[in-house]
């Protein structure tokens, strides 16, 4: 929550990041959190305890530094937390800062707070109460990294998502939602279902921006346009065409770096076609097209077009028919 107010009298014009309202918004008074308010800029955030509304921890960037104050009486007074804040603040009563390339907790409702991790720079992040765990995107040497991280701080990478304006919602179970833009502008959603083991992919027709979940339902926000919702998760997530769920169809990664790996099952010998297209309609290689064995089988795509070139960063369909039949398509997400 952020928000910027202007008080204009005959000798200055004075801004406020924060109002606050004590008879449910009829009447505004600005809240004077910064030391010189008029330094401040736009870019505000407001944190309320989900138990204790009268604890608030409040973002206020200026224009050399940006700066992370508590209150503990609704707004009133302010004490400064840290300065040199990266985030956004993120979390239930246990609550995530990124501070001066260190990552904060705090168990007791940012009363006190103790470093989780260092040298890491957080582009996105949002806890999940449920597991217990912290699931980051991170700038690393090689690219953004999906990590998660426990409250004993030990870190767990994902997967690449290398690209930007990262959005992330973590509603319950081991649901995690990500919308970001590739880095040829391509905007994704996309959704593990099981804590990041496997990922479904999703191309969007409009540009997001926010992100927020609930178990039944996402919103999106389109960039310069409105919200968009789906009041079911899975109807923004990938489709698989009948019947491969009879071959037990499985792709090991939707979003990759170097090979993928298709799996799947025969319940007797027979003639497999797999190809690749660009997200266009070009043809991109042909993987495999001849009879296979009864029982598992494995097929390994590297990336590679039909000369051996590495193909781009992008969007792919993978595609199988069996016998001539087409029984899955997969949209697969290379990057780097």
């Amino acid at each position: 929550m952020g928000g910027l107010g202007v008080k204009i009298d005959a000798l200055d014009t004075i801004f406020f990041p924060f109002y606050r309202s004590t008879d449910g918004g009829v009447n505004w008074t600005p809240m004077d959190t910064v030391s010189n308010p008029d330094s401040a800029n736009t870019s505000t955030y407001l944190w309320v305890s989900p138990t204790d509304s009268s604890r608030l921890l409040g973002i206020f960037p200026t224009w050399t530094t940006t700066y992370l104050y508590s209150s503990t009486n609704s707004g009133g007074d302010w004490t400064l937390v840290f300065p040199d804040v990266f985030t956004d603040v993120r979390g239930t009563d246990t609550v995530f800062i990124g501070a001066d390339t260190t990552l904060y907790v705090s168990f007791d409702k940012g009363a006190n707070w103790q470093p989780l991790a260092y040298n890491i720079w957080i582009k996105e992040m949002s806890y999940n109460p449920e597991n217990k765990l912290l699931y980051v995107v991170r700038s690393t040497p090689s690219g953004d990294s999906l990590s998660s991280i426990d409250l004993s701080g030990n870190l767990s990478n994902i997967a690449d998502v290398s690209g930007s304006m990262h959005c992330m919602s973590t509603p319950g179970g081991n649901d995690i939602y990500l919308s970001f833009w590739l880095p040829s502008f391509y905007p994704l959603f996309i959704r593990s279902p099981d804590g990041g083991a496997s990922f479904e992919v999703d191309t969007l027709s409009f540009l997001p921006t926010l992100l927020r979940s609930s178990p039944n339902e996402i919103l999106l926000a389109d960039l310069g346009k409105s919200f968009r919702r789906s009041e079911d998760a899975v109807a923004v997530s990938l489709k698989r065409n009948k019947p491969s769920d009879n071959y037990n169809v499985k792709i090991s990664q939707h979003i990759f770096t170097d090979q993928l790996e298709i799996r799947f099952t025969l319940q007797k010998r027979n003639y497999v076609d797999l190809t690749v297209w660009g997200v266009d309609g070009r043809f991109i290689k042909t993987v495999k097209n001849e009879t296979m064995k009864i029982g598992q089988n494995r097929l390994i795509w590297r990336g590679k077009d039909s000369k051996g070139n590495d193909v781009p960063s992008g969007i792919y369909f993978v595609k199988m028919q069996i016998n001539g039949t087409p029984i899955f398509t997969g949209k697969v997400i290379k990057v780097k």
